[in-house]
């Protein structure tokens, strides 16, 4: 039983990197996303910034969502998914 036990919990440790690694992919993809929202925030093209912002906000949130439960990654990408949403808010209502 304790090599099944170890077995399992290998394959265990192992799912948690590829889960881990996928959702840190997504999580760099919304932040260059959001990159390019800023760089358009700043040069005053609103529209654009909005819509950009809208894509990083989205990836932001899916990374949120394909992290593990009980990382605590989870809450700080759903935290900063609603803050790019809350630029978002706050330029629609210039």
């Amino acid at each position: 039983v304790t090599q099944v036990t170890q077995i399992t919990s290998g394959a265990d440790a192992e799912d948690q990197r590829v889960l881990c690694a996928a959702f840190a992919e997504v999580a760099a993809e919304a932040s260059e996303i959001e990159r390019t929202a800023i760089e358009l925030d700043r040069a005053g093209d609103a529209e654009q910034a909005m819509s950009v912002y809208r894509q990083a906000a989205d990836r932001m949130a899916k990374a949120a969502s394909l992290c593990p439960e009980g990382n605590p990654d989870r809450t700080v990408l759903a935290k900063h998914a609603g803050e790019i949403f809350g630029r978002i808010v706050y330029l629609e209502s210039l």
